[in-house]
């Protein structure tokens, strides 16, 4: 088998996230921070990990500020520089600041050298979610492209 179950869990992850940023400024704040939990939830059980409570808000955070930021814009139109933006800001609170500071309280690890350490694997997450929901909001069956 390829997959570990830590593979499981972190593609379980993924797409509760593309999910999330996809969809959550279209539907409730509430909706996208419940599925971050759950899909952390789950991706702790699958992978044999306890949920840790700090490393929970980053998925709740990351399923509610997209949403939350859309929301705050006047016009709805999710143009490229938008859907970057919002990334963006959403990534660098949750991925960055809170899971950095949830990983360095759990291994008990200085947090400036945890973030240094965190910076390429948050950039390229970024790279990559922001490519997958832009081409998400340009497929056909989105009632959000153009």
């Amino acid at each position: 088998n390829i997959m570990t179950e830590d593979s499981y869990s972190i593609l379980l992850r993924k797409c509760c996230t593309l999910a999330q940023l996809a969809f959550n400024g279209f539907l409730t704040l509430v909706v996208g921070g419940i599925a971050g939990i759950v899909s952390d939830i789950a991706g702790c059980f699958i992978s044999g990990y306890a949920p840790f409570p700090i490393l929970t808000i980053a998925p709740f955070v990351m399923g509610f500020l997209p949403g939350y930021l859309l929301k705050l814009t006047k016009n709805n139109r999710y143009t490229l520089i938008k859907i970057i933006a919002v990334i963006t800001i959403s990534h660098i609170f949750a991925s960055l600041l809170i899971t950095t500071y949830g990983l360095s309280v759990m291994r008990g690890v200085p947090f400036i050298p945890m973030l240094i350490t965190r910076l390429p694997s948050c950039g390229i997450n970024l790279v990559i979610d922001t490519v997958l929901v832009y081409l998400l909001l340009r497929t056909p069956i989105s009632k959000f492209s153009d």
